[in-house]
């Protein structure tokens, strides 16, 4: 009890000295709008102790993102907090109706990170998010991909967009993790705090980089359990995830909704960008197709070379290629060059899809001609991606590699599926665009502009 009065008298002491020396520094206190935290027995106490100050005595108060007090106090904080969050994620829910592109960035690039943050001042609140995680599930989800979402569904879709999710996260499955290694990260700078122990920098920084390492190593535990997940669907829509997975196709979830790039997708593409990924079928799709009669679904229009769309993705990349690569400021750019001439009955000529001087190597022509693949197609869909990437590369090497010689040209295929997957030569033509792009507008730029072709490679799935 004399402790108790002395610390009361001590924080007495500072608040005086406070509210005498703050104007002096441009600070002026004002006690009515300040709070003192103490032990719900002491209440009375603290508010004789205070009087004539009006400063508001509580036993549980908001604290730089978290709450102090008693346990019943941080409680009814954090559920008064989750409420208004769970009011956040409906109204989210009514803004994916008309634009899902827009809800979503928000929801994972914004609304989730104020319950990540609460999570890693609060202990064992897992629990508590439980009515969260269900209006994600129930209203969120559903809103945001156009099908009802079943529980095997939710639970993929509820995680890191490298391990099979959309990179909405589960706030009951990582509450724990959040607050654990939030505690071991700042574990020295807390000892030093409590203690009044002088504080190591370089103590402090290995013990956030070791919080770092272990947060990559429990991020891992998500592959093995994504797998077995896997487990609970269909054969083909596991293989359709898997091809995703394996090939890391997820990087169009991460790319901010601007018009500059043509990154800002529709709510038809983007719901139908989410179904292909999970090898659901894209809502609201025609039973015949326009063109030929013929029964319409995504097979068909992938590959009917009478409706337009293989002619449409075909020429878009073409284009965008040669864009990005006057962007890079490379000479000699020439949409569809000719490498053989057609002979007297017009026959046996050849064109390529782009060419560029100075790609490769300086003041020589660099050829290339694309191919958009669908691996579901019924002919590739027991291949494997790299049968069907071999299948193509040797067709188009054999059309073009000695024509292309006979110039003193190169020649590079360029082959990817409709869901970005790129062959090894399409890749390093992708990475040697990045360095011109790069040596041309900067780091800050070029990222954005490849992006773009990504972009390219991808809308022959979604845009059908």
């Amino acid at each position: 009890m004399i402790q108790h009065v002395w610390q009361n008298s001590w924080n007495k002491e500072w608040l005086d000295l406070l509210i005498l020396e703050g104007p002096n520094f441009g600070y002026f206190p004002e006690p009515e709008k300040s709070y003192l935290v103490v032990h719900p027995d002491y209440v009375d106490e603290a508010k004789d102790f205070f009087k004539g100050y009006k400063i508001n005595i509580v036993t549980g108060h908001r604290f730089l993102g978290g709450c102090v007090g008693s346990e019943a106090d941080c409680q009814n904080w954090v559920e008064e907090k989750i409420e208004i969050l769970i009011n956040s994620v409906h109204a989210m829910s009514k803004a994916a109706e008309l634009q899902p592109q827009a809800a979503f960035v928000a929801f994972s690039k914004s609304l989730q990170a104020e319950w990540i943050f609460l999570q890693r001042v609060i202990s064992g609140s897992e629990d508590r998010f439980k009515p969260l995680r269900f209006a994600i599930v129930s209203s969120f989800l559903p809103s945001l991909c156009g099908f009802s979402i079943a529980e095997n569904e939710a639970s993929l879709l509820c995680r890191p967009a490298n391990y099979g999710g959309i990179g909405i996260l589960d706030p009951v499955q990582t509450a724990p993790s959040h607050f654990n290694l939030s505690k071991e990260a700042t574990h020295i700078i807390s000892q030093a705090l409590i203690g009044g122990s002088n504080f190591d920098l370089s103590h402090h920084d290995f013990t956030i980089r070791a919080a770092i390492q272990k947060k990559v190593e429990n991020e891992k535990l998500w592959s093995s359990n994504t797998l077995s997940l896997l487990e609970t669907f269909s054969e083909s829509r596991k293989k359709t995830i898997e091809r995703k997975l394996d090939h890391r196709c997820s990087g169009w979830l991460s790319v901010l909704p601007t018009t500059d790039n043509e990154f800002c997708m529709s709510a038809d593409e983007f719901r139908d960008s989410l179904a292909l990924r999970y090898g659901r079928i894209p809502k609201n799709l025609p039973t015949h197709c326009d063109a030929d009669g013929e029964i319409f679904d995504v097979n068909h229009a992938l590959n009917c070379p009478r409706g337009g769309l293989v002619y449409g993705r075909h020429n878009e990349s073409r284009d965008l290629n040669c864009d990005l690569l006057e962007l890079a400021g490379l000479k000699q750019i020439i949409s569809e060059p000719i490498i053989r001439e057609s002979d007297s009955n017009g026959e046996n000529g050849l064109r390529a899809d782009w060419g560029v001087r100075g790609f490769w190597e300086p003041q020589r022509q660099a050829l290339f001609d694309i191919s958009i693949v669908n691996a579901d197609f019924l002919s590739c869909k027991h291949q494997s991606i790299q049968a069907i990437f071999q299948t193509r590369r040797n067709i188009k090497k054999e059309t073009y590699s000695k024509a292309a010689e006979a110039r003193r040209a190169s020649f590079t295929p360029i082959i990817a599926t409709c869901g970005a997957i790129l062959e090894s030569e399409a890749e390093s033509y992708l990475k040697q665009l990045a360095v011109h792009l790069s040596l041309k507008n900067g780091n800050l730029l070029f990222h954005i502009q490849l992006a773009s072709l990504e972009h390219a490679f991808r809308s022959a799935s979604c845009n059908q």
